[in-house]
């Protein structure tokens, strides 16, 4: 099993969701390739595994159905969190397989893409079903699940180190360097106080800095009008699609009654088409919405001013919880490369932040 994971290849068992196994082969099932898709997408817009699994069973969807090679069947069933969070971190859907806490590339296809899959991950670290998100917040993780090795494009995870005269040490390290070894990543191991201390010293600076301030706003409106055309051009790919599959539908359908016996044949194919449309027409509907809400995403001197405000005097104040929740409500990402940050914000943190600080005031 050891060199058939290491040479990429299926090592038997369940196979995946979206994948079928021909002659020892994993090859992707088209219509399962779309659900999984959808799961991913489903992840990275809800942040909470809960509701993934509320809206695929509301989807009537199963986990995977297959026969084994003696002919037995094994039926899908409903999904529950645990099958999710399978899912979301199977390294299959990468293209990779992994073996004894080692990835290797495998020879069966990818069914998501790498920013899909770094960014998933990165929201799993934050939201980490195990207790970790007590852990982070007991030990003042502050970048779990915003910091982004700059070099390789995975998250980089928190890891505590033991202690030392009763201090815990702790770092930041790139998921691939400690998945597959420093030969796939140089980023090493990098001090997490001290990158968590320099990240808010960064935005106490930006509220002092009038021109910093602008820089910042002009930014964050650069990245909304990056995210439209990307958005437009998934949305007109999305009518295209779903106009070549209702064709496609409207031919078997004409196959159908045409007669000659062929209505049992064709009717799994025509299942799958209309599942299809089905999560094409769920996805075109969250990407018009996802349009519709740039407009409202828009973030002002004022907004931003008063965002940062709690970074100074109000962060030293605040609890260890509600630090992770205000930082995790400004940024996006935070970018590390060769000693280097870059700090991405989430114009409707700010948003929310700026509310929040005006109605405190007002209450006060």
């Amino acid at each position: 099993m050891a060199a058939t994971r290491r040479k990429g290849k299926w090592a038997g068992g369940t196979p995946p969701l979206g994948y079928d196994v021909v002659e020892s082969r994993l090859v992707i099932n088209p219509a399962e390739a779309e659900r999984v898709r959808a799961i991913f997408r489903l992840y990275q817009e809800h942040e909470a595994i809960l509701s993934v699994v509320q809206a695929v069973n509301a989807r009537g969807w199963r986990t995977k159905s297959w026969t084994t090679k003696d002919g037995k069947p094994n039926t899908g069933v409903r999904f529950e969190k645990g099958r999710i969070h399978r899912i979301l971190t199977n390294w299959h859907y990468l293209g990779k397989v992994n073996y004894q806490d080692k990835v290797y590339d495998g020879e069966h296809e990818p069914i998501v893409d790498d920013a899909t899959w770094n960014r998933v991950q990165q929201i799993l670290e934050r939201n980490r079903l195990n207790g970790g998100a007590h852990q982070r917040t007991r030990l003042g993780a502050l970048l779990s699940g915003l910091l982004v090795c700059g070099d390789c494009g995975a998250a980089m995870i928190h890891q505590p180190s033991g202690t030392k005269k009763g201090k815990v040490h702790r770092y930041y390290r790139c998921r691939t360097a400690a998945a597959q070894g420093r030969d796939a990543c140089a980023t090493g191991f990098v001090p997490a106080a001290k990158l968590e201390r320099f990240v808010v010293d960064r935005i106490r600076d930006l509220g002092k800095d009038p021109s910093v301030v602008a820089a910042t706003l002009e930014a964050a409106s650069l990245e909304l009008q990056a995210k439209r055309p990307v958005l437009e051009e998934e949305r007109d790919a999305l009518h295209a699609d779903l106009a070549a599959k209702n064709e496609e539908i409207r031919r078997l359908v004409r196959l159908v009654a045409a007669g000659g016996g062929v209505a049992e044949a064709v009717a799994p194919e025509l299942a799958d088409r209309q599942e299809a449309i089905r999560t094409g027409e769920a996805r075109l509907r969250e990407v018009q919405a996802e349009l519709a809400g740039l407009n409202s995403a828009t973030v002002n001197d004022d907004d931003l001013r008063a965002a940062l405000g709690l970074f100074d005097p109000v962060w030293d104040a605040l609890l260890p919880r509600e630090r992770l929740r205000v930082l995790h409500l400004l940024l996006e990402r935070v970018d590390y490369r060769d000693g280097n940050l870059g700090l991405t914000f989430r114009p409707a943190g700010i948003r929310t932040l700026a509310r929040e600080a005006a109605t405190t005031e007002a209450s006060a």
